[in-house]
């Protein structure tokens, strides 16, 4: 049907759907291949989205380096685009970023953190999709 639209938005959100049931590779799997459709298609907000919902996929398997980095990569997107979260978003991603955050030190966190701010929009995207990323 040549919906790209429609099949961005359906990834991404089965894959936050996944990664609330837990299955974090699924979630992966599914915001991955959402990830390059919405670049594709410019959808700043959705970018930023696919970015935390990796980062919080990355911190649930213990990846915490990767997460630091694809939290501060989304952060500087939503920052320089005006895409700040919303209500529904705050209380989605706030705690899976508090939760890897907690496990490292202020730091570790901070210099990954910095890492993912540096980085391009097309850095952070090819970063994001990268299948063994973590640092």
């Amino acid at each position: 049907m040549d919906d790209t639209l429609g099949e961005a938005g359906s990834l991404l959100l089965l894959g936050i759907a996944k990664m609330q049931a837990g299955e974090l590779k699924h979630a992966g799997a599914l915001v991955g291949e959402s990830l390059p459709l919405h670049r594709e298609l410019g959808l700043e907000r959705d970018l930023a989205e696919c970015l935390e919902v990796m980062a919080e996929v990355a911190g649930g398997l213990g990846e915490e380096r990767r997460a630091a980095r694809l939290w501060g990569a989304a952060g500087a997107l939503r920052e320089a685009t005006d895409n700040p979260w919303v209500l529904f978003e705050r209380r989605l991603h706030e705690p899976y970023l508090a939760a890897a955050r907690s496990r490292m030190e202020e730091s570790e966190w901070s210099e990954g953190w910095e890492e993912g701010w540096a980085m391009t929009l097309d850095e952070a995207v090819s970063y994001a999709l990268e299948v063994d990323a973590s640092a």
